[in-house]
């Protein structure tokens, strides 16, 4: 699908290398790989992420289950290696405990607008 695409095979492999992703690909290891790429920091790949995943954007904020943000947070730290255990444990005990409605919805303006969340 990739080369179909007309994607760079040269960004395919990158991804898949730097993920260490066996031959069954895991699609949001996938997805977040991915957009790192476009998104530099772990705080905007994540919002690139929650965009694309997002089936509502009720007032202009896309939305994503908590728990599949709590993945792709967890999976991007550990890839990057220069986020703590304990730095991602706290942000997202903060955002579950203060953040996240009863729908466990996290939105963009959740993690991107808020001065007490720093993902990197």
């Amino acid at each position: 699908m990739w080369k179909a695409q007309g994607l760079p095979e040269d960004l395919f492999t990158s991804i898949i290398k730097v993920g260490c992703l066996p031959d069954e690909i895991e699609w949001l290891k996938f997805l977040a790989l991915a957009c790192s790429s476009l998104g530099v920091t772990i705080a905007k790949t994540l919002k690139i992420a929650t965009e694309i995943l997002s089936s509502c954007h009720e007032n202009g904020s896309a939305r994503i289950p908590f728990s599949t943000f709590q993945f792709l947070y967890t999976f991007l730290a550990d890839v990057d290696g220069e986020v703590s255990g304990t730095q991602v444990n706290r942000m997202l005990t903060y955002l579950q405990q203060e953040v996240i409605g009863p729908d466990g919805l996290i939105k963009v303006s959740d993690f991107m607008n808020n001065p007490k969340v720093r993902l990197e």
